[in-house]
């Protein structure tokens, strides 16, 4: 089961009975308003060649060297559990591949959960700032 925030139990902690250490995402920062296909390329698989099927998995494709992605941690074969807080299996690849190719606004914040093969699933931060 994937988390996105902190668990009942920790958010009724007073701050100074915190216990361990803060979490930091890992983060990318895109300067403009699409991540660039030279950092980052998503691949799916889908049930069937229709285009408005749901995904039946996705994987990262493509990991610019040096890029803000790499540096985040982002590795090619990565597993794409869930975009932008849905599912993977709740899009079709239309929805996905419009998505990703879709302007963003400075400030926004887009959250990805990954998986490399054989490790726990982590969450990583993408923000929009401007250009």
């Amino acid at each position: 089961m994937l988390v996105f925030g902190l668990g009942a139990a920790q958010a009724e902690q007073k701050p100074d009975e915190a216990k361990g250490p803060p979490v930091v995402l890992p983060t990318i920062v895109v300067i403009g308003h699409q991540i660039p296909t030279s950092w980052m390329e998503v691949s799916w698989e889908c049930a069937n060649p229709l285009p408005f099927c749901p995904i039946k998995r996705a994987w990262i494709s493509k990991v610019g060297w040096e890029t803000p992605a790499a540096k985040a941690g982002v590795k090619r074969g990565d597993e794409l559990l869930v975009y932008d807080r849905r599912g993977i299996g709740k899009f079709t690849s239309e929805d996905l591949r419009a998505d990703l190719l879709r302007g963003r606004n400075v400030g926004d914040r887009l959250e990805l959960v990954l998986q490399t093969p054989g490790q726990e699933p982590r969450t990583v931060a993408i923000l929009f700032e401007r250009p």
